[in-house]
């Protein structure tokens, strides 16, 4: 057998945010679960809710047209050519597509190709036991092999662009290995609790500062935030829920950097340009977030395998 992850290796782009986009072009009426999908997108990036929920939710607009399969097979004659050129041309007697696709969107695809299609969400325990059974001879996957965690893999392909890479030759670039610590949920919600942090710190600050000198003001209100800060991330970010004093002295090491270039900005900004106190606690709040985060996830936070 051989696997395939489907989302940027045998199509070019991601199909559900594609699929959604369709058709909103052709009913923009269910523009209205626009708000009711971001709050389960939220939900599932602080880990409330599941990947499948999430999607569920996500696409629950589909109800809104009275023949969803027509729906899906205008949109795969509209966007067949972004299917690979060099899938359509292969064999696929022995293929699997791995993905996270629902079926009823993949349809077509697997009855245009004749190829078998396997469903399976991060939390498909069953499904994933299902699919080690398997001895795959190569496996061809779009971002290191974090999208499949499964032994029997045979010889492991990454795809980029339409380039086909062998696993252990790939060399992503600086941008791609950002991309890839970066662009998670895990780091998303790390952003979301930052940004209460800051707001914490700015009020804090402000608050201290009405009775207090700035810079002293400054240091108050980020400790105070600071505190809020762990609890927050211990639970929602990072889902460890084993809160000590030793843990909280990692945390508060890995901000040192982050804090260091926060207290120079503050400084430069109202004692040296005279800027307003408030732009500094502002501006000085969104600097050094990938620095923090990074040593959050390396220090603090590290679990062994």
């Amino acid at each position: 057998m051989i696997l395939y992850s489907f989302n940027g290796v045998i199509y070019n782009g991601n199909c559900i945010f594609d699929f959604y986009k369709y058709c909103l072009r052709k009913n923009k009426a269910i523009i209205k679960y626009f708000f009711k999908q971001c709050y389960y997108i939220l939900l599932y990036i602080l880990g409330k809710k599941s990947e499948k929920e999430m999607q569920t939710n996500f696409l629950c607009f589909i109800n809104d047209f009275e023949n969803i399969d027509e729906v899906v097979e205008e949109f795969w004659k509209t966007n067949w050519f972004k299917i690979e050129k060099w899938y359509k041309d292969k064999e696929h007697k022995k293929d699997i597509i791995v993905t996270n696709i629902p079926e009823f969107l993949l349809k077509y695809v697997s009855k245009k190709l004749k190829v078998k299609t396997f469903i399976m969400f991060k939390d498909d325990y069953s499904k994933l036991n299902e699919l080690s059974s398997y001895n795959f001879e190569e496996t061809y996957i779009s971002n290191y092999i974090n999208d499949l965690v499964i032994s029997n893999l045979g010889k492991i392909y990454i795809v980029k662009k339409n380039n086909i890479i062998i696993y252990n030759n790939y060399n992503p670039s600086l941008l791609e290995k950002l991309k890839i610590v970066f662009l998670t949920p895990k780091f998303l919600c790390f952003i979301i609790v930052g940004s209460i942090n800051a707001l914490n710190g700015i009020l804090f600050s402000y608050l201290y500062s009405l009775k207090l000198d700035s810079i002293l003001a400054f240091v108050l209100g980020y400790f105070t935030s600071l505190i809020i800060s762990y609890l927050l991330n211990s639970y929602l970010t990072f889902k460890d829920e084993n809160i000590s004093i030793i843990k909280f002295i990692k945390f508060c090491l890995s901000y040192i950097p982050n804090f260091l270039i926060q207290i120079i900005c503050v400084f430069v900004i109202v004692s040296i340009l005279e800027m307003n106190k408030l732009f500094a606690y502002f501006l000085s709040a969104i600097i050094g977030v990938p620095i923090t985060y990074l040593f959050l996830l390396l220090f603090t936070f590290k679990k062994k395998k």
